[in-house]
C-alpha cells in the first residue's frame, strides 16, 4: 500500500478520535462517562447539557467526518479508499485513542460521510429521521433502525462498494449500540434529553 494511503487512513482514525462531546462536556465541569449512557456523543451531552450543546457537539462531528470524505472524493477516484477513510473516521469516534478507547457511537460522524458522498439523499433522510424521533424519541432505536436503510439507499444511489460500507457501518453502530440494545430489551433504555435523574 501507497505510503499517502496509509498515513491518510491513519489521519482519518486520529481525526475521528478527537473526542469532541468530552471536550466541550468537561469545560462545563461535567463527566460524560458518568452520565446517561456513558457515551461521548451528541446524545449523551444532551441528557448532560441540553440540546444546544448537543447541537454543537453533533456539528463538530459531522464536520470531522464530512471535511475528510469530501476531500477524498474529490482528489481520487478511489471508492475504497473513501469509504475506508469515512469508516476509520467513525471507528476513531468509537474507539478515540486519545481517552483509552472510550468514545460516542459513530452516527454524527457517519452522517457528516453520507452528507459528502450523497448530499441531497442524506438530508432527506435526516429529514425522516428527525420526524421519527418527535414521535418516538428513542434515539437508539431509531438510530438502528434508519442507519439500517442506508446500504440500499447507497446502492441505489452510488453503487456497490458505497453500499457495502453503509452495511459494514450499520454493523459497527450496532456493536456501538450493544448496551443500548440489552436496555431496550429490558425496558429500560432513556429516552433523547433524558437522564435517570431527569425522567
Amino acid at each position: 500500500m501507497r505510503l499517502d494511503y496509509i498515513l491518510s487512513l491513519l489521519g482519518a482514525y486520529l481525526l475521528g478520535s478527537i473526542p469532541t462531546g468530552l471536550i466541550i462536556a468537561r469545560s462545563r465541569g461535567i463527566d460524560l462517562y458518568q452520565v446517561g449512557s456513558g457515551a461521548t456523543g451528541a446524545t449523551n451531552v444532551s441528557r448532560a447539557l441540553g440540546v444546544h450543546w448537543a447541537g454543537l457537539v453533533a456539528l463538530l462531528d459531522i464536520a470531522k467526518s464530512y471535511f475528510p470524505t469530501l476531500l477524498a472524493i474529490q482528489l481520487t477516484h478511489d471508492t475504497l479508499l473513501v469509504c475506508s477513510i469515512a469508516f476509520l473516521v467513525s471507528v476513531g469516534h468509537i474507539f478515540p485513542v486519545y481517552v483509552r478507547f472510550r468514545g460516542g457511537k459513530a452516527v454524527s460522524t457517519l452522517v457528516g460521510a453520507l452528507l459528502a458522498i450523497m448530499p441531497v439523499p442524506t438530508l432527506i433522510w435526516i429529514g425522516a429521521w428527525a420526524i421519527i424521533i418527535k414521535l418516538f424519541p428513542v434515539m437508539s432505536l431509531v438510530n438502528l433502525i434508519m442507519i439500517g436503510l442506508l446500504p440500499p439507499l447507497l446502492y441505489l444511489t452510488r453503487g456497490m462498494t458505497y453500499a457495502l460500507f453503509g452495511l459494514l457501518m450499520w454493523l459497527v453502530i450496532i456493536f456501538s449500540h450493544r448496551q443500548n440494545i440489552a436496555r431496550l430489551l429490558q425496558g429500560k433504555e432513556l429516552t433523547f434529553g433524558k437522564t435517570k435523574e431527569n425522567p
